[in-house]
């Protein structure tokens, strides 16, 4: 069953056309990765299915793009489309509290008041992003001491929260190392098995084994596919894929910590 279609999507910015006749089918409850070179429009894509987009001055959406069969830029409430789709950014932004309050201040502000409610959301919420054991002990220190990678899981933990029944991850676990994405990735499959996944990732490691890959470039899709087939038929992914294995890292060239 379909979650998100898009069909015969551009995307203009202006006189600038970013998105050029996007087609694609996005399975409930999987997995599916985008990958592709800086600028190549990952980003502004993934942006548009919960419009983002609006916010920015000058941009124009030609096609259809359907939740659940529903045109999300006809009739459907864009606070209700935002509740649904949770999006994690690439830069994390903590709020600068407590760990624990940075989990517990979104159900607080929806009257929940029981301490022991709140410790059981904070710890379900910290494992669903694969960080409960980093933090367990740790959890009345500041937000903002916390590695770059550490920030992003815990921005992952607070999107979790509202329990969306799709997450977008814009190349959110940069900053962690392979091993913990990972940790990541397994957490996802067992923890929030009925959450459909969205991703932008620029290691082949945090897709290969997504349900489904999509490589971009130029604004448009350039190849559909598993890791093992887009190995055998996409040239991209296979350089990207031999430029890693080769250890030369990843599109931007980007570190990680934990």
């Amino acid at each position: 069953m379909d979650k998100f279609t898009i069909e015969n999507m551009n995307l203009y910015y202006g006189k600038f056309h970013a998105l050029k006749d996007v087609n694609i089918r996005m399975k409930k409850n999987r997995i599916t990765a985008f990958i592709g070179p800086s600028g190549c429009g990952k980003s502004t894509l993934l942006k548009s299915l919960n419009r983002m987009n609006d916010l920015v001055e000058g941009c124009k959406i030609t096609g259809d793009i359907r939740l659940d069969n529903e045109d999300i830029y006809g009739d459907m409430d864009v606070n209700i489309l935002r509740k649904r789709v949770g999006m994690v950014f690439q830069k994390p932004n903590p709020f600068p509290m407590s760990i624990y309050d940075n989990i517990a201040f979104g159900p607080r502000t929806h009257g929940i008041k029981s301490k022991k409610e709140l410790d059981r959301i904070v710890e379900e919420s910290l494992r669903d992003a694969a960080i409960w054991d980093e933090l367990k002990d740790r959890l009345k220190k500041s937000a903002l001491g916390l590695s770059g990678g550490q920030q992003q899981r815990l921005c992952i933990a607070r999107a979790l929260l509202k329990k969306p029944k799709i997450l977008i991850l814009d190349d959110s676990t940069s900053a962690v190392d392979t091993a913990t994405d990972a940790k990541i990735r397994q957490a996802f499959a067992t923890e929030i098995p009925d959450t459909t996944k969205i991703i932008i990732a620029q290691r082949i490691s945090s897709v290969q084994n997504a349900d489904r890959i999509i490589v971009m470039d130029d604004g448009k899709i350039n190849g559909i596919g598993t890791h093992e087939e887009l190995l055998a038929q996409n040239e991209i992914y296979r350089e990207v894929y031999e430029s890693q294995t080769g250890g030369s890292g990843d599109f931007d060239e980007k570190g990680g910590d934990q």
